[in-house]
């Protein structure tokens, strides 16, 4: 357990997406410094021009395909030899999907998906886990959905990878027992206020900033542990 995330670094995949950028910029704001991989450009400029100017020099936005291994290892590699150590790390990745029940769907769509939503989680996790287990430390946060947990219809492969998610995520928890590293997954019950939803966004929903804290309060103790490593919000 971390006793505060100031001067911590902290590694956030998925980090330009509209989640991610609350996350972001939780973690800048209470004083860590943030590593976020980009492929789109466009999205690192959004992320960019989304984080309030004092807290700039604490971002440090590279290039990176998370899906290649030898992207993910140039990253991890640039990480230790710029700062010496990676704290916290953030997998906040996948996306949503819509249309087909599950016997009718595209097989094109079923690998894409398997690519962002799954092996995205799985090409990430590697050289930061194998980097943990070397200094026997570290917090890797996975974020998740409530369709890892229930059945969506038309939706169907969301709930089928995000279960499998899930199951890394307590695999990856087991496989730690007895180390210094931490692994823990946040579930949110209902839908993440956004930018990007803007007048759909409910009330009594978490904000994406509100997410991020959450993730700080549990790196910093200020919530109780969860012995399964699951967290709902």
């Amino acid at each position: 357990m971390m006793e505060t995330v100031r001067n911590s670094l902290a590694l956030v995949a998925g980090g330009t997406g509209y989640v991610g950028e609350g996350i972001v910029k939780s973690l800048l704001d209470r004083g860590a410094r943030v590593v976020v991989p980009f492929r789109n450009a466009e999205k690192a400029d959004r992320l960019r021009a989304a984080v309030s100017p004092p807290l700039l020099d604490g971002l440090d936005l590279q290039h990176t395909v998370i899906t290649d291994q030898d992207s993910m290892e140039h990253l991890m590699s640039y990480i230790i030899e710029t700062y010496g150590r990676l704290d916290i790390a953030v997998a906040s990745l996948g996306g949503w999907y819509y249309g087909y029940s599950l016997h009718r769907m595209p097989m094109e769509d079923w690998q894409a998906l398997l690519t962002n939503n799954l092996n995205s989680h799985f090409m990430f996790m590697k050289p930061v886990m194998e980097y943990f287990y070397k200094v026997n430390g570290g917090e890797y946060v996975m974020i998740n959905g409530s369709a890892s947990e229930k059945p969506v219809p038309e939706s169907g492969v969301i709930s089928v990878l995000a279960g499998a998610q899930k199951m890394m995520g307590q695999v990856l928890r087991e496989e730690a027992h007895g180390t210094g590293i931490q692994v823990s997954t946040l579930i949110p019950t209902q839908p993440v206020k956004t930018r990007e939803r803007m007048v759909d966004n409910m009330e009594s929903w978490f904000s994406a900033e509100e997410l991020g804290q959450f993730i700080c309060d549990i790196v910093e103790g200020s919530r109780p542990r969860q012995d399964s490593g699951v967290y709902y919000l």
